[in-house]
């Protein structure tokens, strides 16, 4: 009987990397680093906050070098470090963006203070009800109706089909339907 565990081919620039060596870092970002900007850019759809995304999951390598264990391919490593931050930025900006609204909405002028607080209270609703769903539908209903994604590239940036993601976002809608009605708004 023979052992059917796969084999793990480790990348000579993680054993220099571990080690402290700059080159082995450098090359590492240059061949990865255009490449997650622009797979960060479709989750955030700011090229800046990409950049950013990129430049915290690398400097997170290096500060961590000497106790990772990567157990993956370094580039799946690399795309799924890139992908959860990205994720992460786009659930706090909905937070964010439904708080903006909430803010606006208060300070439009000629508006009726009950329609002010309504508003307000709506986007806060929302907000909440984006929060509760689960974490995939989540991920999907912000990178569909926060960032504009199309459905191929919330399937690309998840990499999930997009069968999946039309899948996601009609049991996201249900659920935030659901729960929408039940607050009576």
């Amino acid at each position: 009987m023979t052992d059917a565990r796969p084999v793990l081919v480790v990348d000579p620039r993680l054993v220099g990397l571990a080690a402290g060596d700059h080159d082995a870092f450098e090359s590492l970002f240059r061949e990865y680093h255009a490449a997650l900007c622009a797979f960060a850019d479709r989750i955030v759809a700011a090229p800046d906050v990409a950049e950013e995304i990129v430049q915290d999951v690398f400097a997170s390598l290096w500060r961590t070098r000497s106790s990772l264990r990567i157990t993956t391919s370094l580039r799946a490593y690399l795309y799924t470090a890139v992908r959860n931050r990205a994720l992460n930025h786009a659930r706090r900006s909905v937070t964010e963006s439904a708080l903006d609204t909430a803010a606006a909405s208060r300070a439009a002028s000629g508006r009726e203070p009950d329609a002010v607080a309504q508003a307000g209270e709506t986007a806060s609703l929302v907000a909440s009800a984006i929060a509760s769903l689960p974490p995939r539908c989540r991920e999907v209903i912000t990178l569909r109706w926060v960032h504009g994604l199309s459905h191929s590239e919330i399937a690309q940036a998840m990499g999930v089909s997009p069968k999946a993601v039309e899948n996601q976002i009609t049991r996201g809608l249900r659920a935030l339907r659901s729960l929408l009605d039940a607050r009576s708004f």
